[in-house]
This record gives C-alpha cells, structure tokens and sequence, in this order.
C-alpha cells in the first residue's frame, strides 16, 4: 500500500515494482520449488493413516506412515488427490503418497503432486503491471492537485 501511494518517478516505479514481486516470490520459492519437484519427479507409494483432525474445515490434516526400501517414514499434511475426504478416513486405511525418492521425507499425502508455477508466474506479472499502474495513476493524480492548487492561487 506504501508504494502505491507514494509518487515515485517513472524509472523508480518500475524498479520497486519488481523489487517487492521478486520478495514475494522469494518467499514463496521454498514451497513451489518442493511441489514442483515432487510434480516432476515424486515417486508413488501407499501409506497407512495414523490419525487425523477434521475439526476445522478448510485445514484438515493427517498423519501417516510409510515404508520406502526398508525405512519408515512419517508425514502430515491435507488429504490431497486420489485419498478420501478426512471425515471417511479411519486410522489404518490406506493413504497415497508421492515422495522425493532421493529424500522421501519429502512427501505429500496425494496420489499426484501439482506445482503452480505457471499461475505463480502468470500471478506476479499481473501483480507488477498493477503496482506500476497504480503508482502512475498516484504520481498523475499528485501532479494534476498540485497543478489545480497553484491554477486556484494565481
């Protein structure tokens, strides 16, 4: 909100604006770059639910095992594609997984793991055009009160 209402010139706009969407992105790249791993390159397998929590609607979560060549491994997370919604789950039925093979303590409870890199993309270059946008209509509008006050002076 700051850099929209603060008139900068046009070459500052433009450099703030990508200066604030590369930190979005920054803080975002940790979690789309592990779905974007675990969407090219995550390996399948079946877990058991150990338990769950379906008290709160939209942040459901469960716990699972699984076993990937002789190791266990434990997870939590949403009821993703290809499992049942958390209210049918029971502790020991059967969850899908996709794991990183190279680090299977990377996983997700899901039959298929999906990225949003294209929408992340697509997201903050329409979020750029509307900061330089909104900047310039400020800057604009700054320009033409001033130039009505000193107009209303004279």
């Amino acid at each position: 909100m700051i850099f929209i209402v603060t008139p900068l010139s046009k070459k500052a706009r433009y450099w703030w604006a990508a200066i604030l969407v590369g930190v979005v992105q920054m803080l975002f790249l940790p979690s789309n770059y592990q779905s974007y791993r675990l969407e090219k390159y995550g390996s399948h397998t079946v877990g058991t639910l150990l338990g769950k929590d379906c008290s709160v609607e939209k942040n459901q979560k469960i716990s699972y095992q699984f076993v990937v060549d002789g190791q266990e491994f434990r997870g939590a997370g949403e009821p993703g594609a290809g499992n049942v919604g958390c209210r049918h789950f029971e502790p020991g039925d059967q969850v899908f997984i996709t794991y990183l093979a190279e680090n299977p303590a990377i996983n997700v409870p899901a039959r298929e793991a999906s990225s949003h890199v294209f929408a992340l993309i697509v997201f903050s270059l329409l979020i750029y055009g509307f900061l330089v946008y909104a900047n310039g209509e400020q800057a604009r509008f700054r320009r033409e009160k001033l130039a009505r006050k000193s107009h209303a002076k004279l």
